[in-house]
């Protein structure tokens, strides 16, 4: 499956330099609360089995790069002071190989 993340109000886990878009939905908590089998169908259905492809390769190289062992989150939380001490107020986003980006209504 692909990541699916409520957002609303959330600061979520190394933002600063994790583009959670890359690899993850983003669910409005009031309307995913709704009806969330039929919310959640509707928000995969615009996006592409190629784009849903790539974004679980990049959940997945996340998912074991920063936060699925302490090394992980150590590394994670280094990149982020060494940006702060830097004096920017965020380090560079993650990159990923093999960028696809999703397909909107109507695409």
């Amino acid at each position: 499956t692909t990541a699916a993340t409520q957002f609303s109000g959330w600061v979520l886990p190394f933002s600063e330099f994790l583009d959670y878009d890359s690899f993850a939905v983003r669910l409005d908590e009031v309307t995913f609360q709704r009806d969330p089998p039929r919310e959640l169908a509707a928000l995969l259905a615009d996006i592409s089995p190629d784009c849903i492809t790539a974004m679980r390769r990049r959940a997945r190289h996340v998912a074991l790069t920063h936060f699925s062992t302490t090394d992980g989150h150590v590394r994670g939380l280094a990149m982020v002071m060494a940006a702060r001490a830097r004096g920017c107020s965020q380090p560079a986003r993650m990159a990923f190989p093999q960028t696809v980006h999703m397909a909107g209504p109507g695409s």
